[in-house]
């Protein structure tokens, strides 16, 4: 049958129609046209895979504006927390998928609307807990801030080695940091990062996990100062497989996208989130 699953003939493969791009080249050249071939049908497999799940539940965009502030609170659990919050953006209209990073693809999101339903993958890239939230906001800031050009441009890939044109990814990454860690706050944790006591204080002030104080505050880090920070405090991050392990869509590890998408529907239908 094969990874993609179908049942007849490989023609089926043209349902999968040709999607628009728009992000343009930057920071690093990596094989582009091979990279572009693989977005490209990483996409595909991942727009098939949310009309598959085809979402029950009415979107209300007001309603995720009003729970995105309430997102960081589950962030303390980190063995069901992330869960949690995949399940309820499910029941509020959002689907989100989770996978694990796909060498040579180089994204760590994307964003698109499928039948007038927002869509996120979190590609969980660093395996690391903090980047795994930061992920979810940005690609979610996206949804609510860039609606009308997602809809024009069919999806959008967020990537370190590949600058947008049309998306603002500073803002989303902004927007991530501030809605785990307050800028007011970030902006002096380099005041307070070398004391773990004054830092597990500010997480419980926050309702944050003290991994997530530490992410943000070296993802903020001057560019130039980075690797020495991270080898001082990296100690204090902690992993994400733990929180992905029940909702991770694992098309590659199934071996078939048909019974992967099967497997991540069966879940978003009916784990309970209490």
């Amino acid at each position: 049958m094969g990874f993609l699953g179908f049942r007849n003939s490989i023609y089926e493969y043209d349902s999968f129609a040709p999607i628009n791009t728009l992000y343009s080249k930057s920071k690093v050249s990596i094989e582009e046209k091979k990279q572009k071939k693989m977005n490209g049908f990483w996409i595909r497999c991942s727009r098939h895979s949310f009309e598959q799940i085809n979402n029950p539940f009415e979107y209300d965009e007001e309603l995720l504006k009003l729970y995105l502030p309430k997102i960081h609170e589950y962030t303390l659990d980190p063995i069901r927390g992330y869960e949690k919050v995949v399940l309820t953006l499910f029941r509020m209209g959002v689907t989100v998928l989770t996978q694990s990073y796909i060498k040579g693809i180089g994204a760590f999101g994307a964003s698109m609307f499928v039948n007038g339903k927002p869509c996120v993958v979190v590609t969980d890239m660093m395996k690391k807990y903090h980047k795994l939230w930061m992920t979810l906001f940005h690609e979610l800031y996206h949804i609510i801030n860039d609606r009308q050009m997602l809809e024009r441009a069919i999806y959008h890939i967020s990537s370190e080695s590949e600058m947008s044109l049309f998306f603002n990814e500073e803002q989303a990454d902004l927007f991530a940091c501030r809605m785990l860690v307050p800028y007011e706050v970030s902006r002096h944790l380099a005041k307070v990062i070398v004391s773990p006591y004054r830092i597990k204080r500010l997480s419980e002030e926050l309702a944050v996990h003290p991994s997530v104080v530490y992410g943000v505050y070296l993802e903020n880090s001057p560019k130039e100062q980075k690797n020495k920070e991270f080898s001082k405090y990296a100690g204090h991050l902690i992993g994400s497989e733990v929180a992905t392990k029940q909702i991770m869509f694992s098309p590659i590890q199934t071996g078939n996208l048909r019974d992967a998408i099967d497997d991540i529907k069966e879940k978003l239908y009916n784990i309970r989130i209490a």
